[in-house]
Parts: structure tokens; C-alpha cells; sequence
């Protein structure tokens, strides 16, 4: 039932200039941040006896590319309030989040990836790990 789904994106990617390459870190942000505010301008002045839905649309994308852990919980229900053990998927298997106290959880394995395990640990609101448990050689 969801192949159809699957074909309509292979075929979108597929289209010329369905995709671009965008600059990761800081300098993505800034530069994403730049447009952002070069569309609300210029789109303010095209349509300025309605503006807002200009604002209306740079507030969702904002909100959109920041995804704030507040947010993001309410638009997903992840992480569940109250969350004792999550199992974040961190590329090849998962990390183990287990809760250890307000702020804090002990992490078992971590994946290849750094970045994937620091996204997860920052939506669930995680900035202490008291105990790192690595169960094999390439966790």
C-alpha cells in the first residue's frame, strides 16, 4: 500500500533540479538564515496589504528547520512525556538512553555516528551522562 507513496518520492528526486547540495554547520544556518530573511522582504513587499502569511510562513519555517525539542514533541509525541528508556536509531543499531534523574541518562553503545547520538540525547533534554556502557568493540 505505501509503494505508491515510495515511487511518487524516487520519481520527485529523480526530476532535474529536484535537489542541491547545502553547506552543513554554521555556515549553512547563516546562509539559510540570510534567504530566509531575503524571501519575508521581498515577499512583504509583493504582498504588503496581507502580510501574515509571509510571517506565518517564515515563523513555520523557522520552526521548521530549528525543530525545537518543545515542539517537535508536540507535532510527533517523541520523546513520550515521562520517558524512562529510549532506543535512538544512530545508524548501524541503536543507542540505549536510560534515564538517571532530571537532565541526566546513562547511554549504552553509541553508534558510529557522534552527531546522531548528540541529536538524540539533546531532543530527550539529556545534557549529563554519568555512565557510558559500550557492550562491543565498535558501539
Amino acid at each position: 500500500p505505501a509503494g505508491w507513496i515510495a515511487e511518487v518520492a524516487r520519481t520527485g528526486a529523480a526530476l532535474p533540479g529536484a535537489g542541491f547540495d547545502w553547506p552543513g554547520g554554521w555556515g549553512g544556518g547563516l546562509l539559510l538564515a540570510g534567504v530566509t530573511v531575503a524571501v519575508v522582504l521581498v515577499s512583504g513587499r509583493l504582498l504588503r496589504r496581507r502580510r501574515w502569511p509571509v510571517l506565518a510562513a517564515a515563523v513555520l519555517l523557522v520552526l521548521f528547520v530549528v525543530q525545537p525539542p518543545a515542539v517537535t514533541r508536540v507535532v510527533t509525541g517523541w520523546p513520550p512525556p515521562g520517558w524512562r528508556m529510549v532506543l535512538c536509531d544512530v545508524g548501524q543499531g541503536d543507542a540505549l538512553v536510560l534515564a538517571a534523574g532530571p537532565g541526566a541518562a546513562v547511554l549504552v553503545d553509541t553508534g558510529p555516528d557522534p552527531l546522531a547520538v548528540d541529536r538524540c540525547l539533546r531532543v530527550l533534554g539529556v545534557d549529563r551522562v554519568p555512565l557510558v556502557v559500550l557492550t562491543h568493540f565498535h558501539a
